[in-house]
């Protein structure tokens, strides 16, 4: 019963985090683009794409070591990390496509 609570505990923390994270990109883009100052926006844009594209790698190995999924919960496990794959491969090729991409205008 307690390895059940653990697992289900790392995948409530796993979904609220991401949210936070989601969020927090869509604020940080807010203000990236409302500021005059460059060296702050280019700051700011490395550390959105560094954290999107080193961040997650190193969430699922630290959830998978902290909260491993029982067997019974295998499959819920590889249903809610393929969900988060595809949010963080969309999140990480819209911010490269904001911060390298060549914008007509």
């Amino acid at each position: 019963m307690q390895d059940t609570d653990r697992t289900d505990r790392g995948m409530k923390i796993s979904a609220w985090l991401w949210g936070v994270a989601v969020a927090g990109t869509g604020a940080a883009l807010v203000i990236l683009y409302r500021s005059p100052d460059f060296a702050f926006r280019f700051l700011l844009e490395k550390l959105l794409f560094a954290g999107w594209t080193l961040g997650p790698p190193i969430w699922f190995i630290l959830q998978y070591r902290v909260w491993p999924p029982r067997p019974d919960q295998l499959d819920r496990y590889r249903l809610q990390q393929g969900l988060l794959k595809a949010v963080w491969a969309g999140v990480a090729a819209f911010l490269a496509a904001i911060f390298f991409g060549r914008w007509p205008g």
